[in-house]
């Protein structure tokens, strides 16, 4: 599967290994993501990266 990975200066799509899913769990694949990613991005909130971004989202399950 891929990530957006954030290294303080770039955004890189990144493959990552497919999660497993436990029969209680559920994979989402994320349409749109939190107003705090995108002020990470532009410098606005100082952030260790390298980060994987997307910690609340809106997905499609």
């Amino acid at each position: 599967m891929k990530a957006a990975v954030y290294d303080g200066s770039k955004i890189t799509i990144k493959d990552v290994p497919d999660p497993e899913i436990k029969e209680s769990q559920a994979l989402v694949r994320v349409k749109m993501i939190c107003g705090t990613d995108l002020a990470i991005v532009k410098g606005d909130l100082p952030t260790p990266t390298p980060i994987i971004l997307g910690h609340e989202f809106v997905g499609q399950v």
